[in-house]
């Protein structure tokens, strides 16, 4: 039978009938449902480890909301109450009022709490909300799940994006294949999500996880299942065809589903693939077969959980600049008591934007749909300005009063972007140290670390009149034989990136190799044991603690047997300090308040807590100092018996919290130039 009888233009009904006609049936399980995945959401942004895959909250809010979208379109075609401005009022009406409400409240506290290059990236933020791109703005600036992400406010704003995106055209898609029938419309988007399935598959799968994780094209099948359930019910309910055993079967298996992703993946776990398939099939099952009749149904309709789901949209926009705006003011994430009142915050916060914004701008009585619209375009064209604003001016730097200087010391090397490319076109031509002049005494090659000591060998070459050769790959470790298996790094770049640099420096006489890194990136994490680049000794293998140090235990000893048995004399340059803050919120905070000098040294990292943090590559690397393989530390040069600065009062040593600024390399320059001078004759 088809679902509607009679062509009809958009903006035109099909028939005119009693609104009610095309009113869905309230749900109450649904809103239970909507109440876990915002509490996996919150509590997974808290840090609590029993939620560490919470972040999936967002794959079921999907298929929610395909479903009921679905569902309302299909009623309204029906009834011929369908129109497309119909359909934009009411997202209008659902998404932009609490949405802008927290944007204009979380402004004021930016502005306070932000140091300039943060409030740089919040103004980027408010302006890619404002003009509904957000998602494409975080896909070309952060990964969800990177440090960054703790400090981004409005990260979590990228869903709403991929969302209204969709939106753009789902409505006019379906109303279009709507008048061929039902199976018409099941084929289309039967289709349709199968595509977007292979091209998350086929992102991740080919080192683009971030690209699928933000893009709409990619997520469009986790929206499109929840329609698939819509139009298998828009006769009569599935859960009312079904016999009650294979209603509560079903329902309770989609629930096992979620929890289990929930409970079991992690930021490792690729995202949308087909392990997204767990709760997103999990909430299509629940929305199909879970009725009021089953034991999940009715558990999802405790009214506890009914009242948060009400809220949930108001809650998923409250908590990430809660938990956000509390790590930069204390310089730590919240635990214990306070994570549980920040989600406690989140959604008292949440009730009242439901009970004084939400509600209030869905009654079409009180704001009828001239002055919505008219509203809507003046307050997304003032954030807009004002987001704009806040990215030209550089966020406000005339906020803060600091020490001419100390803006210029937080730079990097500038040769970030010349020395990177041969490492992605394949090529031999690596970056020249000093010159290009040939011989090359000396090559130094390794991760981003590397490239962040490189002004200190430009600096120690040059004294010397030496020449040599730079190469460096992020999340790579210098070591032949290891394979990157970092979610977003190119399948084998790692491994054949060593072996080309191994083969150019044996070719071309290269006397010194130096090999830099974050060496605990690989085999430790950071100082809460979280932050991994995992390798492997194959492409396939598992992203654990075991497994990683294993690679980089062989690929060592490979490394070092390769170059020693060359003659080429090899230096391993121990990890600089890893810092526990950004530099720049640590300097503008300092200058807050009345003594910088004692701020600074205070939330720099204790030398006691980078030793202990180093235990490990340090016993492994004390096995090969011997004449021909060398042991270089850098500790002196930032430690004293208490602390390793993060810099002086006046100047920072660092650009992020492991990395090196320029004006921190310098003091590294005397431990390399004095290896330099006993080189090899």
């Amino acid at each position: 039978m088809p679902i509607v009888n009679r062509p009809t233009g958009l903006d035109t009904p099909m028939r005119t009938l009693n609104s009610n006609k095309a009113k869905l049936e309230y749900r109450a399980e649904i809103d239970g449902l909507r109440a876990v995945a915002v509490l996996a959401v919150i509590l997974f942004h808290a840090g609590y480890q029993s939620f560490g895959g919470g972040f999936v909250g967002v794959d079921v809010f999907f298929v929610i909301s395909g479903y009921l979208i679905t569902a309302i379109i299909l009623k309204e075609v029906e009834s011929g109450e369908f129109t497309i401005t119909r359909f934009y009022e009411r997202r209008v009406r659902r998404i932009l009022p609490a949405l802008y409400c927290v944007l204009c409240l979380t402004f004021p506290v930016a502005w306070l709490l932000l140091t300039p290059s943060q409030l740089t990236s919040f103004g980027k933020s408010v302006a890619a909300i404002a003009a509904f791109v957000p998602n494409l703005l975080f896909w070309k600036t952060s990964g969800y799940f990177d440090q960054s992400a703790a400090e981004n406010p409005l990260l979590h704003t990228w869903s709403l994006g991929v969302e209204e995106q969709f939106y753009i055209l789902f409505p006019v898609g379906l109303a279009f294949v709507a008048r061929f029938g039902r199976k018409t419309a099941v084929a289309s988007i039967g289709v349709a999500a199968f595509l977007s399935f292979l091209l998350s598959e086929m992102l991740w799968r080919n080192g683009h996880a971030m690209t699928g994780f933000y893009l709409a094209p990619s997520r469009a099948w986790e929206l499109l299942l929840g329609s698939a359930v819509a139009l298998a019910s828009s006769d009569k309910p599935v859960h009312v065809r079904a016999p009650e055993w294979m209603n509560n079967l079903l329902s309770v298996c989609g629930a096992i589903s979620i929890l289990i992703a929930i409970a079991f993946f992690s930021e490792d776990t690729p995202t949308p693939s087909w392990y997204a398939l767990a709760p997103t099939v999990g909430a299509a099952l629940i929305i199909a077969f879970g009725s009021q009749k089953t034991w999940v149904g009715r558990l999802l309709s405790i009214r506890a959980l009914v009242g948060i789901g009400l809220i949930s949209y108001s809650a998923y926009l409250w908590h990430q600049p809660l938990y956000v705006f509390f790590r930069i003011h204390q310089f730590q994430s919240p635990t214990g008591l306070w994570a549980a009142a920040l989600a406690f915050t989140s959604l008292l916060l949440a009730f009242l934007s439901w009970r004084f914004v939400e509600r209030p701008f869905r009654d079409r009585k009180a704001i009828g749909r001239s002055r919505l619209f008219t509203g809507a375009g003046v307050a997304t064209g003032v954030l807009f300005l004002g987001g704009s604003a806040a990215f030209v001016t550089g966020g406000f730097p005339s906020r803060f009063v600091v020490p001419a200087g100390l803006d210029s010391s937080f730079a990097r090397s500038s040769r970030v972007d010349e020395c990177r490319e041969p490492v992605y076109n394949d090529a031999e031509a690596f970056c020249t140290v000093n010159g290009s002049a040939i011989p090359q005494s000396f090559a130094v090659y390794g991760d981003s670390h590397a490239l962040a000591l490189l002004p200190a060998f430009e600096s120690a070459a040059n004294q010397l009149k030496i020449n040599g050769v730079f190469a460096f790959m992020p999340g790579c470790p210098p070591f032949l034989g290891v394979y990157g298996l970092r979610n977003d790094s190119k399948r084998f770049e790692c491994y054949d990136f060593n072996n080309r640099v191994a083969g150019y420096v044996s070719s071309m006489n290269v006397e010194v190799v130096y090999l830099v890194g974050r060496w605990t990136y690989y085999t430790d994490g950071g100082y809460d044991g979280k932050e991994w680049s995992y390798i492997g000794l194959s492409p396939r293998d598992g992203k654990d603690a075991a497994t990683s140090r294993n690679a980089f235990e062989q690929g060592l000893a490979r490394t070092v047997d390769f170059y020693v048995q060359r003659g080429i004399q090899v230096y391993l340059i121990n990890q600089v300090p890893q810092q526990l803050h950004d530099p720049k919120a640590v300097y503008y905070r300092a200058y807050k308040g009345m003594r910088p000098y004692e701020t600074v040294r205070r939330l720099s990292v204790s030398k006691e807590d980078h030793q202990r943090l180093q235990q490990y590559v340090h016993s492994l690397f004390s096995r090969y100092n011997n004449p021909a393989l060398r042991v270089l530390s850098l500790d002196a040069a930032f430690c004293d018996d208490v602390t390793c600065a993060i810099g002086s009062a006046e100047k920072s040593y660092y650009f992020d919290d492991d990395h090196l600024s320029v004006a921190g390399s310098a003091s590294a320059v005397n431990v390399i130039e004095a290896s330099m001078r006993h080189r090899p004759q």
